[in-house]
């Protein structure tokens, strides 16, 4: 697309259409050429990037997008994940992957982007923000609780909402 105006054989082209070009030889015989030209698009950005933004436990978790719709094929799709967390699979069409979300993320934020590539060049790229509280930890003291006394509870690197629930050593809520 960005290749407007198209030259060829000295004569140029400002847009996409079908040309007829004339050439003499050396001899002084005609060629005419049919030339077809039409511009190639880049993708279109993926929509949504699906998966979870909150991730309170490591372990693995699938990211995927909806393909897209190109009228030329998409060579790929290119993933960025944030500093701490890898890849560790993808589909043949490479319109999910995998994340490994480690132990060691604790309260962090970071973003899942992706982008779509073909022949002409890329999309723009959609951005999924996650936000992990792993090994949050959460204190109550003292415990055991003397009757009508006292409790004390700590919550350490929580992040958004939380619930709740005491019981007694019966468990009475």
């Amino acid at each position: 697309e960005n290749a407007f105006p198209y030259t060829f054989a000295g004569q140029s082209f400002p847009n996409e259409g079908y040309y007829t070009v004339t050439l003499k030889t050396i001899h002084g015989c005609d060629s005419i050429i049919a030339l077809h030209i039409h511009k190639r698009l880049i993708p279109s950005a993926p929509v949504t990037v699906y998966g979870p933004d909150k991730i309170g436990k490591e372990g693995v978790y699938l990211f995927y997008i909806d393909l897209v719709d190109s009228l030329y094929p998409i060579t790929k799709y290119v993933w960025s994940v944030p500093a701490g967390c890898t890849i560790v699979g993808r589909d043949r069409e490479e319109d999910s992957i995998w994340v490994n979300i480690p132990e060691n993320m604790g309260l962090n934020e970071g973003d899942i982007t992706v982008y779509a590539f073909n022949e002409c060049g890329s999309s723009a790229t959609t951005v999924k923000h996650i936000k992990t509280y792993i090994k949050c930890s959460i204190r109550i003291y003292p415990n055991p609780v003397i009757v009508n006394g006292e409790v004390t509870i700590e919550f350490n690197d929580m992040v958004g909402k939380n619930i709740v629930r005491i019981t007694d050593a019966t468990g009475r809520i």
